[in-house]
């Protein structure tokens, strides 16, 4: 069997797994290629489920033919030997490529050290100009050949969503945590099995507490595809809508998670959704309360896919469609409730983050992780276009800006014979620096 990967400049990746055929035919070869020969070929063909490039569509097949190595290295022929054809839904092909091999093969454990530099010397800069070359031919296409661009869209189910971000991994253990506390109230017994995106850890089955042995629980499935429905979960109000907005009524092309037995998710959802809403704590210090209402203020409706739905307004998926609001999303006051002295669920995110840091954090430290955190990615969303790193950008320009500012005041004359007003202007400038952290990490 031979394991085909497929990347995209997006970051996500698609596995295909393809079975040698043993008699394979010219058949399966397009018009002026020839088969690999004298040796057994991997041939297949498969739906395109996977966006590579934007000039192409999601639609069409692929079809592959390929040398078995290890079969052509035992009878003498060329080793490398790939022919992949892309069709269109038509049935038209595409595009036609090949990679083969024209000379013998090395050996990397017999390669001398005079071979090794003449290969690296040959090859080392084709990593360097891939994306020089793929920006010249996308521009060649885009503004010679007017191709229209198929903008990306969310992965499918058998695919693997992008790389992860920092704050995604954070937000990823709170989701996590309230998921346990879902599973814990709900209405009946559930057993749900959770799949976290792409390099974020393996399955998880949470069953809620208490079930007897002659109790069959209601099965839930939930997979998340993307990263990025960590992010934009916290947009939502109520946690209905979110499930309802990021799956069950989404096109495939912006669907960032699926749900396997949908019919059972009103059943963690009863409670924490009901007619009378998730109360908001009150309990919070002044600089707490303040930071809290920021983070409401902020909040708005998640940024549109890259493939919108015209027909519902993303200002009206934030909340459900009726008049209840809430002073704080579910999962803030979850949170807010659950991350002051309380332990069980807090465990849940402190071992998840254990994995990134040396110390296990305290709940009430994790609250303010979860409140700092949601906080940056509503700043990003709604001032920086979605990237939070320029947030570090701009921290760097006003710590630069405060040194200038320190510079200026301490070179000047006028705090040797100023008065009270310009020696307190001073010590604001050298404390500057710390003042700047302190807001910070109010």
């Amino acid at each position: 069997m031979m394991v085909l990967e497929v990347n995209n400049t997006f970051g996500e990746r698609r596995l295909y797994l393809l079975k040698a055929e043993e008699k394979a035919t010219d058949d399966s070869v397009p018009d002026g290629f020839e088969a690999p020969a004298k040796a057994t070929k991997f041939t297949n063909s498969w739906s395109k489920d996977f966006h590579v490039s934007p000039f192409n569509s999601r639609k069409g097949t692929y079809s592959l033919t390929a040398a078995d190595p290890v079969a052509a290295l035992r009878s003498g022929s060329k080793v490398l030997d790939n022919l992949v054809v892309l069709n269109s839904s038509q049935a038209h092909a595409k595009l036609v490529a090949r990679v083969y091999s024209d000379d013998d093969h090395m050996e990397p454990t017999t390669m001398s050290i005079s071979q090794t530099i003449k290969m690296l010397a040959s090859w080392f800069w084709v990593g360097f100009l891939t994306f020089p070359r793929i920006l010249t031919q996308a521009y060649k296409l885009y503004f010679k050949r007017k191709l229209h661009v198929w903008f990306r869209p969310e992965v499918l189910a058998s695919s693997i969503g992008r790389t992860h971000t920092s704050s995604e991994v954070v937000l990823e253990a709170f989701f996590l945590s309230y998921l346990s506390f879902l599973v814990d109230n709900a209405s009946e017994p559930v057993q749900l099995k959770y799949t976290p995106a792409g390099g974020l850890g393996t399955c998880i089955t949470l069953t809620t507490k208490g079930v007897e042995e002659n109790q069959a629980p209601k099965q839930l499935g939930l997979k998340v595809l993307t990263p990025a429905f960590y992010t934009r979960f916290v947009h939502y109000e109520y946690t209905s809508s979110a499930f309802l907005w990021e799956s069950l009524n989404s096109s495939p092309d912006n669907r960032t998670c699926v749900f396997e037995n949908a019919e059972n998710l009103p059943l963690i959802l009863s409670k924490i959704d009901s007619t009378t809403p998730y109360p908001a704590i009150s309990n919070l210090g002044i600089v707490d309360h303040y930071r809290w209402r920021l983070l409401q203020k902020l909040r708005s409706a998640p940024p549109p896919g890259a493939n919108p739905d015209s027909t519902t307004p993303m200002s009206d998926r934030a909340s459900k469609p009726d008049d209840r609001t809430l002073r704080f999303s579910n999962l803030d006051c979850f949170v807010q409730s659950h991350f002051a002295n309380d332990e069980k669920y807090a465990s849940v995110v402190a071992q998840r983050l254990t994995k990134s840091t040396s110390t296990m954090l305290k709940p009430i430290q994790l609250r303010r992780v979860y409140r700092n955190i949601v906080t940056k990615v509503f700043v990003a969303d709604t001032y920086l276009f979605g990237f939070e790193g320029l947030i570090s950008v701009l921290d760097v320009a006003v710590r630069a800006l405060l040194v200038v500012v320190w510079f200026k005041f301490a070179a000047s004359d006028e705090f040797v014979h100023g008065g009270i007003g310009w020696r307190l202007c001073k010590w604001v400038a050298v404390n500057s620096l710390h003042l700047w952290d302190a807001v910070k990490n109010v």
